[in-house]
């Protein structure tokens, strides 16, 4: 279902979605891993907090590399927000479950 959306619309705004992710992900990992190193807010290792980022960094650039390839747009936009939804409920997880200040 593209809703009428042209592919200049969808790459758009998949690359804005992509950018965000990306400063987002730095933004909040970045402070969650000096809190962490600082503070030992979470019972987690630094490791297991890296190694998140590290997913993440990865899952962007090939994001980047399939908005350029994949003819199916609106495809490739499911399947990012779904990876989103599925980071974000990783991290909620790991950093507490409901006491988390991710939830």
């Amino acid at each position: 279902m593209d809703r009428g959306f042209s592919r200049e619309d969808y790459y758009s705004k998949l690359k804005w979605l992509l950018l965000s992710r990306i400063l987002l992900a730095a933004f909040l990992l970045g402070g969650l891993l000096f809190f962490q190193h600082r503070y030992q807010f979470y019972h987690i290792p630094l490791a297991t907090l890296a190694g998140f980022t590290a997913v993440v960094a990865v899952l962007s650039g090939l994001y980047a590399y399939f908005i350029k390839i994949v003819r199916n747009l609106a495809f490739l936009a499911y399947i990012q927000i779904g990876g989103d939804i599925l980071l974000i409920s990783w991290l909620v997880f790991f950093t507490g479950g409901i006491d988390s200040n991710f939830s």
